[in-house]
């Protein structure tokens, strides 16, 4: 054989012992292969099954929304039939599209039912209340709104958002009975909270078998699956 040729099959033969030795798959180090290493992963694992087990939200937790424009917020204006109805200063176009980017529901769908009722002080100060509930739902929102209906400006002076579908009352229900010992004790309200603070909800509980024994109110964050506050009471 040749001198070149020689060469030549030398250089191939490196090639293939090369290309062999990249298609094989690296094997675990004996580090890799303690128990101690095996004992962290599994932990991990289970640390992580843990975390996602008490997440209540999934597929179907309602998403807060606004699902009010200002034609219909005007509407439920115009046709108010508490006492007093809706002084005509708040009655515009402007305020109405105003209270509408500030009504929040709990999945971003409108209520069955709707009442409005205000009053004003002066020209600039005035007070608004919006009110609605679900058919089959827990509850009611009532929302009270300051406006300044020259500008117009709104703040939001107070709410009561205890709305709730029954499936979303019964998830909660459950991931507090699993954090925080109620034995005895009856759910008698949900209360949510908008935007930003929208993972938040508030339960209240009392003995169920004692008219004014126990109570418990509990702020709960449904994302983190934690207690935020609880007070109790005669317990």
């Amino acid at each position: 054989m040749s001198p070149r040729r020689a060469l030549a099959a030398l250089v191939g033969a490196a090639v293939l012992l090369a290309a062999c030795a990249a298609s094989v798959s690296p094997q675990p180090t004996a580090e890799e292969r303690t128990p101690a290493a095996t004992a962290s992963a599994a932990a991990s694992a289970s640390a992580t099954a843990a975390e996602s087990a008490t997440q209540v939200p999934g597929p179907g937790w309602p998403q807060a929304g606004l699902p009010y424009d200002g034609a219909e917020i005007l509407d439920a204006m115009r046709s108010s039939r508490r006492p007093g109805g809706v002084p005509d200063a708040l009655e515009t176009d402007p305020v109405a599209q105003a209270v509408a980017e500030r009504l929040w529901t709990i999945d971003g769908t409108a209520w069955d039912t709707i009442a409005a009722s205000g009053s004003c002080t002066s020209a600039t100060a005035c007070r608004l209340e919006l009110s609605g509930s679900r058919s089959g739902w827990l509850g009611e929102d009532v929302w009270v709104l300051d406006i300044d209906p020259s500008v117009p400006t709104i703040s939001v002076a107070d709410t009561t958002l205890g709305s709730v579908p029954p499936g979303v009352a019964t998830d909660l229900e459950g991931l507090a009975a699993s954090l925080v010992d109620l034995e005895g004790l009856g759910l008698t309200s949900v209360r949510w909270t908008p935007p930003p603070d929208d993972e938040r909800f508030e339960l209240s509980y009392r003995d169920a078998g004692e008219e004014g024994g126990c109570t418990v109110e509990l702020a709960l964050d449904a994302v983190a699956g934690t207690i935020l506050d609880e007070q109790r009471s005669g317990c």
